[in-house]
């Protein structure tokens, strides 16, 4: 099992770059928690240097959480990937039994995120996104409403001292400010659009083998994307975009992932793989697209058009039909809408088809993820041919792109489809667009449907020259 297990043991402050060797006994931990005053969450990821960084936060919830360094780190790649949230979860039960004072389960939380496809090697422009990798923070700071009192969780290593607890905890208090950090700056960022002549060819032949595949290869269904590069006119600070995208309330769940100082993976995914709680089970089934960047009338008809559409209801079908083939061993009772609904977004709209159930008993993350991921939304029906045939005929490998991102506890968890999604670097960004490809679909509609998909994400902090 090509699996690593980490304690990284550096000073508050300094980059994780380096990991104890798998199989070397890891120190045992006690826990330390608390609350601070109010204050700007993302000032303290800004201010403090400590890797890896990952924020989360879900709309429905309103909350957000920010992970600061690492007690532990996991990793794996290939087959084993998809399975490692199991192994993550029975380790943090023994995580909260040697932990002392007791704290609540909910706040002991593994963050991280697992490739599209973990067999390929990291997406170009990312290379800290290789495989499968977990943080359980040595911090993990929750805020339950913007500028609200923070709840603290630190890990300390047996050994240190409340000087390192005083350290760690001065350090975010004055990151964070007394009553709230400054304002972010206003206004959208301002880009232009980095354009390739040859990339719209590429994609129109891409296309058109995925058809003749779908119509001679038993292949229904295959996502393709494309990477569109933008570049803004200085360096742009991760945490600043990152609250640009949450002042603007997207729906869904919001992330934000560091592991080196040079670049970030963040996103604003509109579509639940899972969420798992109390032995039930939700997910979103997203998929058939239309334009919703016109008048109100207008994009009432769009939407009216979409569900009435033959060709994106059977792509919608081909999704749910997905979810509930995987999900139905796995669950007591499953229910969902007996026809699509329509999900308004910046610029887009979806059919949309949300799926709840009630799961068996010993059924966790690890399971889910191995039979849910990737879906038919970005991957493609049948499942392994779809992907076969992703990893020939793109240009690059997805990385984390449409990848699964999110979060363990011992008795919940929840991740995200990684879609709508970018890679920062500097002053560059890449956002990622996908469209499915099924029979009767036209290289050219399917290349705006990808930029329709970028802009509904870029609309959210830019403005594109």
């Amino acid at each position: 099992m090509s699996l690593e297990t980490t304690s990284p043991t550096r000073p508050p402050g300094r980059s994780a770059r380096s990991a104890a060797p798998p199989g070397e006994a890891t120190p045992p931990l006690r826990a330390a928690s608390g609350t601070l005053p109010g204050g700007d969450l993302l000032a303290v990821a800004a201010r403090r240097p400590a890797l890896p960084q990952i924020a989360w936060t879900d709309s429905e919830s309103g909350e957000l959480h920010l992970g600061l360094g690492a007690a532990r780190e996991w990793s794996a790649r290939g087959s084993d990937a998809r399975r490692l949230p199991g192994t993550i979860q029975a380790a943090l039960g023994e995580v909260e039994a040697a932990v002392s004072p007791r704290i609540g389960r909910d706040r002991l939380r593994v963050f991280g995120g697992i490739p599209f496809d973990p067999t390929t090697p990291p997406h170009p422009d990312w290379p800290a996104g290789a495989g499968a990798r977990f943080v359980l923070p040595r911090i993990h700071l929750r805020q339950r409403e913007p500028g609200g009192e923070i709840e603290w969780t630190l890990l300390l290593r047996r050994g240190e001292d409340g000087g390192e607890e005083r350290r760690w905890i001065d350090s975010v208090r004055e990151a964070a400010g007394s009553g709230g950090g400054p304002a972010r700056p206003t206004g959208p960022i301002r880009m232009r659009r980095i354009a390739r002549d040859r990339d719209r060819a590429h994609w129109r032949q891409a296309v058109e083998g995925a058809l003749e595949r779908i119509g001679s290869k038993g292949l229904r269904k295959v996502v393709l994307s494309r990477d569109l590069r933008h570049e803004a006119a200085a360096p742009i600070d991760p945490w600043d975009l990152f609250g640009r995208i949450l002042d603007r309330r997207p729906h869904g769940q919001q992330f934000c992932v560091r592991f080196d100082e040079g670049s970030a993976f963040l996103g604003a995914p509109p579509e639940r793989l899972f969420g798992l709680a109390d032995g039930s089970v939700r997910c979103d089934c997203l998929a058939g697209t239309a334009a919703a960047d016109a008048p109100e009338e207008e994009a009432s008809r769009a939407g009216l058009c979409l569900l009435a559409s033959e060709k994106e209801r059977r792509e919608h079908r081909l999704v749910l039909e997905g979810i509930v083939e995987a999900l139905l061993p796995l669950v007591r009772w499953l229910e969902h809408p007996a026809v699509p609904e329509l999900l308004r977004l910046p610029r887009i709209q979806h059919l949309s088809s949300p799926v709840r159930g009630r799961l068996r008993d010993r059924v966790g993350p690890g399971l889910l993820l191995t039979r849910l991921a990737p879906t038919a939304a970005v991957g493609g029906s049948p499942r392994e041919e779809a992907v076969r045939l992703i990893r020939a005929i793109e240009p690059r490998p997805r990385g984390w792109y449409a990848g699964s991102i999110g979060w363990i506890s011992s008795e919940a968890a929840d991740f995200a489809v990684g879609i709508r999604s970018a890679i920062l670097a500097g002053r560059r960004i890449v956002v990622v667009g996908g469209a499915g490809i099924v029979a009767g679909s036209d290289p050219d509609g399917e290349w705006e449907e990808t930029a329709r998909k970028a802009d509904s994400f870029l609309s959210l902090f830019a403005e594109i020259e």
